[in-house]
């Protein structure tokens, strides 16, 4: 081998011993290893609290103003819920429908937790747990109306106003099934009652509620408003909790101590309080048959 060849070897041997012995050294010169972000899960679990947003929506979920304490059947459901999961309920803040996405993204609340319908547009951005009930939702006009009775399809007219909450299900309604129709939106804080405010001036012909809330309505008002005759419900949804998208080890506990709950007759005895298969606020139906005592 020919000197130059040699030094040369020697050289690079020299480099190599240094840079190993400098890492080994000074190892944190070496590039930093990322840090995995704490997960919703993880979080919940560590500090024993989920951050919960919610609406005010008798009798899903209503905040007293005055003594700053909470009712509702999707209330009793979660506090009794956390209490299997061990760890606590922190009733965030007050979100309205239209947020509620924005809420969870940005991280000011874990879940929404007083009730919401699982639909195809929300779906596309949070996820939903097992339904602890159903609601059916149907087309309601004022009293003297007729004009719709029999055939739900005369609604999908350009003259027909269709009257809803922003945000709310009777605007999902109006676009997916009925969208040659009008819609009449009221502030999203105005109340479930506004709507039919809207019927009642002749601002608008229908909108679209389920039996809890027009029977708390109709308690003041009867014959105000009412059912559109010989028609089904314009759909049925179920009642869940919406968490954001990639969170599936914390909905995944959420939805087992829910199955828990359904099968122990818990939330059949939550949801008796405050209404009834007659008032449109059906039970989950049991998986399985034999169970009574032989």
């Amino acid at each position: 081998m020919k000197f130059p060849s040699i030094l040369l070897t020697v050289l690079l041997s020299v480099a190599c011993s240094y840079a190993v012995a400098t890492y080994t050294a000074h190892p944190e010169s070496a590039p930093a290893q990322p840090v995995a972000k704490e997960t919703t899960y993880e979080r919940v679990m560590r500090t024993g609290t989920l951050r919960c947003g919610y609406f005010s929506w008798p009798p899903y979920m209503e905040k007293n103003p005055k003594t700053q304490t909470f009712d509702g059947f999707f209330y009793d459901y979660v506090e009794t819920l956390a209490r299997h999961m061990g760890i606590k309920v922190d009733w965030t803040a007050e979100v309205l429908y239209g947020s509620v996405y924005e809420e969870i993204k940005d991280g000011r609340i874990d879940a929404f937790c007083s009730g919401i319908w699982p639909t195809s547009g929300l779906a596309k951005l949070l996820d939903f747990t097992t339904p602890i009930s159903f609601n059916g939702v149907f087309a309601v006009v004022r009293g003297d109306d007729s004009r719709f009775d029999g055939d739900l399809s005369r609604l999908n007219d350009p003259s027909v106003k269709i009257a809803s909450m922003e945000g709310a299900i009777g605007s999902v309604i109006a676009a997916t099934r009925f969208p040659k129709a009008a819609l009449d939106e009221t502030p999203a804080l105005s109340g479930a009652s506004a709507p039919f405010v809207e019927l009642m001036s002749h601002k608008a012909d229908v909108t679209f509620v389920d039996l809890l809330i027009l029977k708390e309505f109709l308690k003041n008002n009867s014959g105000a408003i009412k059912l559109i005759e010989k028609v089904p419900a314009v759909n049925v949804w179920g009642n869940a909790l919406a968490f954001g998208k990639n969170q599936d080890p914390l909905v995944n506990a959420v939805n087992t101590v829910t199955q828990e709950m359904l099968y122990s007759g818990e939330i059949a005895e939550i949801l008796k309080k405050y209404g009834s298969a007659a008032d449109g606020l059906y039970p989950v139906a049991p998986p399985y048959q034999g169970a009574e005592n032989p």
